[in-house]
């Protein structure tokens, strides 16, 4: 026969085990709450990018043009779909949009060739959102001058070959640079002129 010791002991054990056991699955669960909430994010981000592909502004003809030249080519297919699924998995929402819009120009449009678009998805996805807005303001109202852009900003421009240094000049503050848009910064600004 049994002692209650024995029994004590035994359901000790039983709950040690289930605890151990249940601690072990932890982990899993987090990890199984995570990546569904990363892919609810990821559906999110499609979805905004997705919101600046071609509707009916595009005849289906021309649509129909791409996908077949995009068949043609696999191997451009499958590094720039890897590109812009990696691309649109590290953006916010707002950014994939603005990123929908160079990918339609791309692609659709046939505006840019692949170098293009990769520089253009690199500038979207290193950029803060706020920032490229305002860069891409101050290269609008430049109109053929000088851009006028804070320090911070003339960096990260000239960093992403958007405009390039041209001069010093003496103000009543001391030195300031002038900057004027690169070719490259044209061509970003005819894309994303319906972005911001």
């Amino acid at each position: 026969m049994t002692s209650l010791m024995e029994i004590t002991s035994m359901i000790t054990a039983l709950l040690s085990i289930e605890t151990f056991v249940s601690v072990i699955k932890l982990p899993q669960e987090i990890q199984s709450d995570l990546t569904s909430y990363r892919n609810c994010r990821l559906v999110e981000k499609l979805y905004a990018f997705a919101l600046k592909l071609p509707t009916s502004e595009h005849p289906q003809s021309v649509i129909d043009e791409q996908v077949r030249k995009l068949k043609e080519d696999q191997t451009e297919t499958l590094v720039v779909g890897g590109y812009v699924l990696d691309i649109v998995d590290r953006l916010t929402p707002e950014r994939a949009e603005v990123f929908g819009i160079v990918f339609k120009n791309y692609l659709i449009d046939g505006e840019m060739d692949p170098s293009d678009f990769i520089r253009f998805a690199h500038i979207v996805d290193s950029c803060i959102l706020m920032d490229l807005k305002d860069i891409v303001a101050a290269m609008r109202a430049a109109d053929g001058g000088g851009v006028s852009l804070s320090n911070h900003q003339s960096h990260l421009a000239r960093n992403l070959g958007l405009v390039q240094k041209t001069g010093t000049q003496e103000t009543l503050l001391g030195l300031a640079e002038s900057d004027t848009i690169t070719p490259l910064g044209e061509s970003f600004l005819k894309v994303v002129v319906d972005a911001f």
